[in-house]
């Protein structure tokens, strides 16, 4: 199988904060819309449960990819905390509507990675 390369914001954005493409989805939906929208009403647009979304949008709140407005209803929209992420966020949009197949890869391919390198980390440790 052949490796595609990536710009590095988009690796990097994938590996720090993507853990399944669901997760790479609900940023891009987001991304897209310009409303404020409550867990609940995301959940019904993208047909996931109400408790993984909410769990989800909290988490990106806190990373700094979301943030939250409370008017009655604690509403989500995009905001990046900086311009960086923003541009990796936006190049990883680019990647994945040009190359969907190689990006849901590297994906998968992230935990997997981690994997193998804790096992040859302690394989390098036995050998030293």
């Amino acid at each position: 199988m052949v490796k595609i390369e990536f710009p590095s914001k988009v690796s990097q954005f994938l590996q720090k904060y993507i853990k399944s493409v669901w997760h790479l989805e609900l940023i891009l939906f987001l991304e897209s819309n310009t409303k404020p929208m409550t867990s609940r009403e995301i959940a019904n647009t993208l047909y996931l449960s109400p408790d993984a979304i909410e769990n989800a949008l909290s988490k990106f709140e806190k990373n700094g990819i979301l943030k939250s407005i409370d008017n009655g209803a604690k509403s989500y929209i995009y905001g990046p905390k900086d311009s960086d992420l923003d541009d990796a966020i936006k190049q990883t949009a680019r990647a994945y509507a040009e190359r969907r197949v190689a990006i849901i890869n590297q994906i998968f391919a992230s935990p997997l990675q981690s994997f193998s390198d804790a096992f040859r980390l302690s394989e390098e440790k036995e050998n030293q």
